[in-house]
């Protein structure tokens, strides 16, 4: 014999309808409520900081707005020093008078005064070569040093100024104190390591010191960002050394020792 299913009231299953709708209700009423007070909070936030956050966007983009004129304006600069720069070049190389070569070297100065770029510190540059080639060792010398000396001047420049400075006075300053003027840049690493090491060389064989020249050779052709064009010339002057060392080494009493 079958056994019967026993059906559910029709009025217990419209009871739990009319929960879940309840609920449901209940459910978007809170979502409601709590988009109200979202709502609210936001605008109390905003009455009280909206002068601030004002300030603060304006700011940000005001920034963004000067960075921009910024870069415009230093790359317009650039430009400007850069044709500036040219034309005191030509005017330079094309003078053929005393005028003109005149007129070049007060362009190169005036730039050395008032430009804003690294091209201030290329015609001062300019402007001492200029007064070498004139005679005026004294003053070519005074403004290479000034680049050298000058803290704000990029250390490019400066090591440029440097070198070029202790060329000039290879004849006439001390040995000692040209060398000191060439230590710091007798490191490893540094672009200037090469040059300076040549010309520290030269000076300690002035002295009639190979032995101090060698040993200065010796370290700086073991820099591996020296350029191998530079090694080679260093490595030349090292293998004359050793071998003007060891001929020397070899004279008898008596014997003139060659030079």
């Amino acid at each position: 014999m079958k056994q019967k299913t026993k059906k559910q009231p029709t009025a217990t299953k419209h009871r739990d309808k009319d929960e879940e709708l309840l609920h449901m209700r209940q459910e978007m009423l809170a979502r409601e409520v709590d988009e109200e007070l979202n709502k609210e909070r936001l605008m109390a936030f905003w009455k009280k900081y909206q002068v601030l956050i004002i300030i603060l966007v304006i700011a940000v983009v005001g920034a963004a707005i000067c960075y921009e004129l910024y870069k415009v304006n230093v790359q317009k600069t650039r430009l400007a020093e850069s044709d500036r720069f040219e034309t005191a070049v030509i005017n330079r190389t094309t003078a053929t008078d005393d005028d003109e070569q005149r007129a070049a070297l007060e362009a190169f100065e005036k730039m050395g005064i008032d430009a804003k770029t690294g091209y201030k510190y290329l015609a001062k540059l300019q402007a001492a070569g200029m007064l070498f080639d004139d005679g005026k060792t004294t003053e070519g010398l005074a403004a290479l040093n000034a680049v050298a000396n000058d803290k704000a001047a990029p250390e490019q420049f400066r090591g440029v100024a440097t070198l070029s400075a202790v060329s000039f006075e290879f004849n006439t300053a001390p040995a000692e104190k040209l060398i000191a003027r060439l230590t710091p840049y007798l490191v490893t690493g540094n672009p200037f390591y090469g040059s300076a090491a040549e010309l520290a060389a030269a000076l300690y064989l002035k002295e009639n010191n190979p032995e101090s020249a060698a040993a200065l050779l010796r370290q700086a052709v073991t820099d591996p960002a020296l350029p191998q064009q530079m090694a080679e010339r260093l490595n030349g002057y090292l293998s004359m050394i050793d071998a003007t060392t060891s001929e020397n080494a070899s004279i008898e009493p008596g014997e003139t020792i060659k030079e």
